[in-house]
């Protein structure tokens, strides 16, 4: 959406939203003193009346609110481009682009569990991975590791520019007891 767009979803949202609250304010709090509205009241009790404008009111103003949420609200990736010419373009899915990252992750062989998360970037995707890792390993050495291989895997694999890898461990992984054997 372009940026004049919004401002005029911006300034259309708030005047329905002024315009509401006027009228809930009217309605509560100003008296009914005309005769002309009094008489085209009399149909209906003071109430009632009150109740219907103030559910408009209170209507209008979620409608305001929700509208502008939803313009300014924060944008979830859901693909990444992987090319875009004069043809066409070619995308990814966030959910694959997490799947090659957990199987590489899995092949590397140093991780338990891990959660990506993907982030938009300027040119390109910045990831989160949260890793569990084995007990023994000096993390610093893991988190460079991993943010250099991840970057060239994705590179040359799917053509995607990473611009960060944060690696967030999470926990150690529990060394596994090993079982005593049984004598039979």
């Amino acid at each position: 959406m372009k940026l004049r767009d919004k401002i005029l979803v911006s300034a259309l949202c708030v005047l329905t939203a002024a315009t509401a609250l006027a009228l809930l304010v009217a309605v509560i709090w100003l008296p009914l003193d005309a005769a002309a509205s009094q008489a085209a009241l009399e149909q209906l009790s003071r109430p009632l009346w009150t109740l219907i404008a103030c559910a408009f009111a209170l209507g209008m103003i979620a409608l305001a609110v929700g509208t502008m949420l939803s313009v300014f609200g924060k944008k979830q990736l859901t693909r990444v481009p992987l090319q875009v010419g004069e043809n066409g373009s070619a995308y990814l899915t966030v959910s694959a682009l997490v799947t090659m990252v957990t199987r590489f992750l899995a092949s590397e062989g140093i991780l338990n569990e891990s959660k990506t998360i993907v982030h938009s970037a300027e040119e390109g995707i910045a990831l989160e991975i949260r890793i569990v890792v084995e007990p023994g390993m000096t993390l610093p050495m893991v988190a460079e590791k991993l943010q250099s291989d991840v970057k060239a895997y994705l590179l040359s694999y799917a053509g995607v520019q990473v611009q960060r890898v944060e690696i967030v461990v999470e926990a150690q992984a529990q060394q596994q007891k090993a079982k005593p054997a049984r004598v039979q």
